[in-house]
């Protein structure tokens, strides 16, 4: 559990412009061992250059990431026999950590494995004093008076002081400075020898505490109870003669900033600056101050104090919250301005806080009572240029004039007068919305529109009046009204607004309008508005009040915090330049003391003559100074702390390495220099663990990373700080993370390292050219038998055609001309016998002549029935209606065709036709020779599937069930229509005539 708190009291300034402590201008958290760290007394503090801080402590020593704190110890190292920590150096020849103990020697961080060296050979003693990077490679150490150069795994070089030591440092000529308790000293390692490089006229008494100072040849000294500094060749008191509590300084560090922080013996921490001193109190009142042991200040300006009760935060504010334990008269704040003398006024739930002169006062309006509770609530507040202030209640709008409350309402005692939204235009006239329309003083007028008078009829929640003089109204779910010329115009979300709210108008200074409200932001300018929510990089959509710096910020509070957003970034979205925006928040952890800031009744901001802006909150008031708050911060430095597979450690930075049980190769990486090569057993699940160091609001840091040659794109971090692969394809890859810190700057180098999964033997290019090789053989061998196969076929399909078309010709043969040959036979014979007479023989040879005329008009049919011309469904259906038509002609028997005066493009086969035609033919043959019949109807039909021929006769018919000497006639038939995959039905009864029905399919493949 953290114990954040604003430490210090309130001190004021000039009217209006809030000056503080420097206990005020820091939140400060308490971290103890119960948030994890190893132990409460903390002696040593260490920020290494990827970030992370090392914090030391009399067991054991932990390294924070702004999260969490990892424990180094005697239970988690074994190999550490003392865990006293007296101190942190960091190799600059690899970045790796060395840690100095007690009593215990030195210990060497790399790579995840920690190494102990002793230094009982060298100073007859195991124990430290101070510890100090060089400015090459190695770390120097020191031990009362003795000190030095451990480089490797070996003390190269010693030497010893006439004092004890402070601190060692390596220089960039290769020499070591000392700080003792007798002044500077200077080691040269080329000639062993240490020489005193005090400068003259400093303080005479021992040293407590040294330490440089951010300008070069700047140092600050502790003694006599005073801070010493010299710079420019000479010393100086730099606490201006004063004193400081205690008679002992203890620790001294100056910050980036100009300050100088110093611990003293009365368990007092200071900060000097321009030689006053500034009290820091890091707890509540009556919280016992601690001793101070180290101070420190990270990357990101933040400041550490260890102490022997834990470690604490001091963060600089951003911004600062006034409560009621300021004089705030009420925490929930509703609305807040500035008069023309500077003057903040504020309106809250329980009344008016006026601050001026550097302090709270309460003004009190002359509330009524509604059922005996007083409506006391102030929603709207507003100094006019004239100095009266108006007050907005749920009673309707007072004006404060010369010490007099009046209230301002039309007289209609039967309306409440709800009041919304102040403000007064360019002529000074005041508009106040109500909820029974929108009042307008005027010098010597009043003008009362009411909602009927309005285009919509939602209550007007905020007023603006822009440069040209046109006055725009915003409504709570009504929309936005332009009121020009004495006319207005309504305009909503169809028009492009984000949302048909209007709480929060703003003009900024190039006259582009602004409107905010729950669903968005948008811009009005040219005629077009343009809106912005989350998705165009908002922190949120809700807008309560909108404001401007002086150098080009859009300043925006909503429901989670006050963001700021450049104006540029919102115009280069808007005209389609840019797709996002970068919004920086500010919330708790910037030292609001509730990120809800309230809206919806205006003015719910206002920027100050001095360039402040003040937001009401439902935790007090806000002040934000934008020449304070940086354009850019320190992005956060990130770290890969871990890489498993299969639940097996391949790379830590924390934990020393042990070989992963089972395997058979060395999975083992110490460097991600290298590329990380991992057998195909461990690539099943990966995991890799990362971090981003960042001690300002570690909760809002954002990181995001990929896996090259696996991810399309980045992938965001869940909050996990963890990536999870699964079943990952052997090859090469490169994963990447980067991070964001809390105000959007990002990172953009990251870490990564090169990971190479090797295959399994059935996943390797050998591998598949066998499969390959295999598959071609057998994929050969597959079609060498296919195309046999495939051979024998077509000759059994070719002998069964040839089969086929042999069995027909004799068919035909046998059918039509053996009969007419056989019929010219037997007249012959006939004639032969009849000889004698002549008259039959002209007869019988007449008929021979016939009968031969038959044959060859047979003859020409089988030639049409194979001729590749004819094979279409038109040519068959003319050569039918013909040859009926002819087949009749010389008989007495009436013909009348119905054949389709369109036919379809389809081809047909010879033996279709063929078959077709003779099954015709003996129909009409065996009309003619046996039915008796007077009248024969043949009707043909075609549609898209099939052909239908319908014979009809009505001749003396015959029992179907007993065809007698006509069935082998009427069985070619049939078979004729089987062949073509047709259909025959014959109807006939005695006295009624006979009926054939052919159908035969026409395939779709064949059109």
């Amino acid at each position: 559990m953290l114990l954040t708190c604003a430490a210090g009291l309130v001190s004021i300034g000039v009217a209006g412009q809030p000056s503080e402590p420097a206990a005020r201008r820091f939140l400060i958290t308490h971290f103890r061992s119960r948030d994890n760290l190893p132990e409460n007394h903390v002696s040593t503090i260490f920020q290494s250059s990827n970030g992370y801080l090392w914090v030391g402590t009399w067991f054991g020593f932990a390294r924070f990431d702004g999260l969490h704190f990892t424990v180094f110890d005697k239970h988690s190292n074994p190999e550490i026999e003392d865990d006293t920590i007296v101190g942190f150096a960091e190799d600059q020849a690899d970045h790796s950590l060395w840690i100095g103990t007690a009593e215990g020697g030195l210990y060497h961080l790399r790579n995840g494995r920690l190494a102990r060296y002793s230094l009982q050979s060298s100073f007859g003693s195991t124990t430290l004093q101070c510890i100090g990077a060089d400015s090459e490679a190695g770390v120097w150490v020191g031990n009362q008076t003795r000190f030095g150069h451990f480089q490797g795994e070996r003390l190269v070089c010693t030497g010893e002081t006439d004092a004890s030591l402070l601190w060692i440092r390596g220089l960039a000529n290769g020499r070591l400075r000392l700080a003792t308790s007798r002044g500077l000293r200077e080691f040269d390692p080329q000639d062993h020898c240490v020489r005193d490089c005090t400068p003259p006229g400093g303080p005479t008494s021992d040293w407590t505490a040294c330490g440089e100072g951010r300008q070069p040849g700047e140092w600050y000294v502790g003694s006599e109870g005073r801070v010493w500094r010299f710079a420019q060749d000479k010393w100086g008191i730099a606490d201006r003669g004063s004193g400081l509590p205690g008679d002992r300084v203890q620790e001294l560090y100056a910050d980036r900033a100009g300050g100088i922080w110093i611990g003293t013996g009365a368990r007092e921490l200071q900060r000097l600056v321009h030689g006053l001193e500034s009290p820091i109190s890091l707890g509540e009142p009556g919280f016992v101050p601690p001793r101070i042991t180290c101070l420190l200040e990270d990357q990101e300006g933040t400041i550490w104090v260890g102490s022997d009760d834990g470690l604490f935060r001091l963060r600089r504010r951003q911004l600062l919250s006034y409560t009621m334990r300021d004089g705030l008269v009420n925490n929930q704040v509703w609305s807040v301005c500035a008069g023309p003398d500077g003057v903040i006024w504020a309106g809250t739930t329980t009344g008016v806080s006026r601050f001026e002169a550097g302090a709270f006062s309460t003004i009190t309006p002359p509330y009524r009572s509604d059922h005996g509770v007083v409506q006391s609530q102030v929603r709207a507040i507003l100094a006019d240029r004239t100095g009266d202030l108006w007050v907005g209640t749920k009673d309707g709008p007072l004006q404060w004039h010369a010490g007099t409350w009046t209230r301002r309402t039309p007289d209609r005692p039967d309306c409440r007068f709800e009041v919304s939204c102040l403000y007064q235009d360019r002529s000074n006239a005041i508009w106040i919305a109500t909820s029974q329309g929108v009042l307008c003083y005027g010098r010597h007028t009043t003008n009362w529109f009411t909602p009927a008078g309005l285009p919509c009829l939602s209550a007007v929640c905020s007023i603006l009046q822009d440069r040209a003089g046109t006055l725009w109204l915003g409504a709570d779910r009504g929309g936005l009204i332009r009121y020009q010329g004495g006319t207005f115009k309504l305009f909503s979300p169809r028009d492009g607004l984000a949302g048909d709210d209007a709480w929060a108008l703003y003009e900024d200074a190039d006259g582009t309008l602004w409107i905010g409200g729950e669903t968005g932001l948008t811009r009005y300018r040219a005629g077009r508005f343009s809106a912005f929510r989350a998705e165009q990089g908002l922190e949120e959509n809700t807008v309560n009040c909108i404001l401007e710096d002086d150098r080009g910020y859009l300043w925006l509070s909503g429901l989670h915090g006050i963001y700021r957003v450049a104006r540029s970034a919102l115009d280069a979205v808007a005209d389609g330049l840019s797709r996002r925006v970068n919004c920086v928040a500010f919330r708790e952890a910037d030292g609001m003391e509730s990120s809800e800031t309230n809206g919806e009744d205006q003015p719910a901001g206002w920027k100050d003559p001095a360039g402040r802006l003040w937001f009401p909150t439902d935790k007090g008031l806000v002040v934000i100074d934008p020449r304070e708050i940086p354009d850019q911060e320190v992005p956060p430095p990130v770290v890969i702390e871990a890489i498993t597979a299969n639940d097996q450690v391949l790379y830590s930075n924390a934990l020393p390495h042990r070989a992963p049980a089972g395997s058979s190769r060395a999975v083992f990486h110490a460097d991600l220099g290298t590329p990380l090569q991992l057998p195909p057993e461990f690539r099943h699940v990966l995991k890799i663990q990362f971090t981003a160091n960042s001690f300002v609001d570690p909760n809002h840091v954002r990181l995001k990373y990929r896996l090259d040659g696996h991810d399309t794109g980045w992938q965001d971090d869940d909050g996990g700080r963890q990536a999870v692969y699964t079943n990952l394809r052997p090859g090469r890859y490169h994963f990447q993370v980067i991070a964001g810190n809390h105000r959007g700057d990002w990172n953009l180098v990251g870490a990564g390292f090169d990971l190479r999964l090797a295959p399994y033997f059935h996943e390797t290019w050998l591998f598949y050219a066998v499969c390959a090789a295999a598959l071609l053989l057998f994929g050969g061998g597959v079609q060498a038998f296919r195309l046999s196969l495939q051979q024998k076929i077509l000759r059994l399909e070719q002998r069964a055609a040839l089969e086929r078309e042999r069995s027909r010709i004799a068919r035909d043969i046998h059918d039509d001309l053996g009969a007419h040959l056989t019929q010219i036979a037997i007249l012959s014979e006939v004639a032969r016998q009849d000889a004698a007479h002549s008259r039959q023989l002209d007869q019988q040879l007449a008929r021979v002549s016939a009968a031969a005329r038959s044959a060859v008009s047979n003859i020409s049919e089988l030639v049409w029935a194979t001729n590749p011309r004819n094979d279409t469904l038109a040519n068959l259906l003319a050569y039918l209606r013909e040859y009926i038509a002819r087949y009749f002609e010389p008989t007495p028997i009436r013909c009348h065709l119905s054949f389709p005066s369109e036919v379809p493009d389809w081809s047909l086969t010879a033996e279709f036709r063929r078959n077709l035609f003779l099954a015709v033919k003996e129909i009409l043959h065996n009309a003619v020779k046996h039915s008796e019949a007077s009248q024969v109807e043949v009707t043909v039909s075609v549609n898209a599937h099939q052909l239908a021929l319908h014979l009809a006769d009505n001749g003396r018919g015959f029992n179907a069930a007993t065809v007698g000497p006509f069935r082998a006639g009427l069985s070619n038939l049939r078979n004729r229509i089987h062949d073509l995959n047709g259909l025959c039905d014959l109807q006939s009864r005695p006295g009624s005539g006979t009926q054939f029905q052919i159908t035969l399919p026409l395939a779709p493949a064949n059109p």
